[in-house]
């Protein structure tokens, strides 16, 4: 992670789905044969975004602190709507879409609330935004039924 931060171009703001290319890029390049999501991700061309509630534990935390510029290292900074911004710009290329999500809670919610934005940016912007909705959605839940998170309709 710290060769990965130290190589980030600090006038580019980071995101999670920046972060995730940077990351999978360094594991493609320096991990051999060794499998991982990131990395599986660049080959495969698919975005990996993080919700953004994830930022206090996601691996790179602490980049976006004011502390991180000591030591004569540039500062990061971290915009997580650059995320939703490049969520909504990548769905409304589409024709159809589906919602894939594993456990419950956030993520899921983050990335429910596509449709709703599409439409506040319509409406109460007056932005040429299509009014778009998921076609197919499958939910993996390995959590217990007495945790309650998977009792929620997708």
């Amino acid at each position: 992670m710290s060769a990965v931060l130290e190589g980030w171009d600090h006038n580019e703001v980071m995101c999670s789905y920046k972060l995730n290319h940077a990351i999978g890029a360094y594991l493609a390049k320096h991990s051999g044969d060794q499998r991982g999501i990131l990395k599986s991700r660049m080959r495969w061309v698919c975005r990996c975004l993080c919700r953004p509630s994830a930022i206090r534990r996601w691996p790179g935390h602490g980049a976006e602190q004011p502390s991180a510029g000591i030591d004569g290292r540039h500062k990061i900074r971290y915009d997580p709507f650059e995320d939703l911004e490049h969520f909504a710009a990548t769905l409304l290329r589409q024709k159809k879409l589906g919602i894939l999500t594993i456990g419950g809670g956030v993520p899921r919610n983050w990335s429910q609330q596509f449709g709703p934005f599409c439409e506040l940016r319509h409406r109460r912007l007056g932005e040429n935004v299509a009014l778009k909705r998921y076609h197919y959605g499958l939910r993996i839940c390995p959590e217990p039924v007495f945790w309650e998170v998977c009792r929620q309709p997708l």
